[in-house]
C-alpha cells in the first residue's frame, strides 16, 4: 500500500534515520540518550509509522537494545555508567520500546515478532536495572495486544 506521507518528508525521514542509527549505537552517554529521547516524542505521532519508516522503527530499536547490551551493561560493558546513568538509559530505551508499542498494531509478521521481543528485553532491562540479566530471555515476561505483563 502506498503511503499516504508527502513525498518530502518521507525522503527526508529516509535520510535522517541513519544518521539516528548511528546516535543509538553511539558510546557517547548524552548523545545516546538524547537520540532516544528525541524519538520517542517522534514516535507519539500515529503519523510516524507509515508504511516506510515501520522497519526502520524496529531497526532502530534494536540498534539502542544492543548498545545497551554491549556497551552499558554487564561484565564486558565498554562504557563506565554508575547507577544512576543507566537506570536513566534503561528508562529511556523503555519509554522508546513503549511507545512503539503502543502502536503495535500498525505491525505484522516479522517486524511484530521484533517488536515484541524488543519490547520483552526492554522490559526485562528496564525491572532489573540491568543486573545480572539476559535480555534474550522470554520465560518471565509476557507480552500481548493490550499489555506487558512481569510473571515472576
Amino acid at each position: 500500500m502506498a503511503s499516504r506521507h508527502r513525498p518530502h518528508a518521507i525522503s527526508q525521514n529516509e535520510s535522517v534515520f541513519p544518521r539516528y542509527m548511528e546516535s543509538l549505537r553511539s558510546s557517547d552517554k548524552d548523545k545516546f540518550e538524547a537520540r532516544m529521547v528525541k524519538l520517542t516524542g517522534w514516535f507519539t505521532s500515529p503519523k510516524a509509522y507509515y508504511e516506510e519508516s515501520k522497519a526502520w522503527a524496529i531497526k532502530l530499536l534494536e540498534a539502542a537494545r544492543e548498545n545497551i547490551e554491549t556497551n552499558y551493561i554487564g561484565s564486558n560493558a565498554s562504557v563506565s555508567t554508575d547507577a544512576e546513568q543507566l537506570e536513566l538509559l534503561l528508562k529511556r530505551f523503555y519509554e522508546m520500546a513503549k511507545e512503539i508499542w503502543y502502536y503495535k498494531y500498525k505491525f505484522d509478521g516479522d517486524l511484530r515478532g521484533r517488536l515484541d521481543a524488543v519490547m520483552q528485553a526492554a522490559t526485562r532491562l528496564k525491572e532489573s536495572g540491568g543486573e545480572n540479566v539476559d535480555a534474550n530471555a522470554s520465560a518471565d515476561i509476557e507480552v500481548d495486544d493490550d499489555s506487558v505483563t512481569m510473571t515472576s
